[in-house]
């Protein structure tokens, strides 16, 4: 898992590298499709998968859900402060925070119920991805409206059925919280990186952002 998460932390760093350069220096490098998105988005499915799976092996879920819903909120009021046009609504973690808060339920239904909850959540997503209303009511189910733009968007579906999988993961693989491998990767970087992954996201975009504007000011 700390491998796995470490890889999510790079792929999600070197994703918003690209982003940022690309609207704040000018280059013109495409995030929203080819190679950099799907980098971003394999980042983004690394991060909510684990995080469906290492619910069955943490305690007290709902304190740890609250936890990351109130620093998504933050996020939201940071990023609302920063740029009110395209500011954070509804983003990984408020998805990740919600889907923790409800893992319980999840842990209590039967693997075949959890991939059919997966199904099931990703057809949702992929119809509801589709519509789009006059309001910003439905913007966390996945539903937009006319205009809308974030620079960060994961809604419930079908990412929910995602978080969903994981659990399907830590039930058919994890439930006995044995290792699947014999070996340990002991590296202190890797080791960092999973263990810090909440402040890690919280702080990199800012160093990145601060890099960006004394970069424009040397051009």
């Amino acid at each position: 898992m700390d491998f796995l998460r470490s890889i999510a932390i790079i792929l999600m760093i070197s994703f918003h590298i690209i982003y940022d350069i690309n609207e704040y220096l000018g280059f013109n490098v495409s995030y929203d499709r080819g190679f950099w998105f799907y980098i971003g988005k394999t980042s983004a499915v690394l991060f909510i998968t684990i995080s469906g799976i290492c619910t069955g092996l943490a305690k007290n879920n709902f304190k740890r859900g609250l936890k990351i819903l109130a620093m998504a909120m933050l996020i939201t009021i940071a990023t609302f402060i920063f740029d009110r046009r395209q500011y954070v609504r509804f983003g990984i973690l408020h998805l990740l925070g919600i889907s923790i808060i409800l893992s319980p339920f999840f842990l209590r239904l039967k693997r075949s119920t959890l991939l059919i909850i997966s199904v099931i959540s990703l057809s949702i997503g992929y119809k509801l991805n589709k519509i789009t209303i006059n309001n910003a009511l439905m913007v966390p189910f996945g539903v937009i409206y006319n205009g809308f733009i974030t620079i960060d968007y994961y809604p419930i579906f079908p990412y929910i059925g995602v978080f969903a999988f994981g659990v399907y993961v830590y039930k058919k693989l994890y439930f006995n919280n044995k290792s699947l491998f014999s070996y340990e990767i002991n590296l202190k970087f890797i080791n960092f990186l999973s263990r810090h992954s909440l402040k890690i996201y919280l702080v990199h975009q800012p160093i990145i952002l601060i890099i960006i504007t004394l970069i424009k000011q040397c051009i």
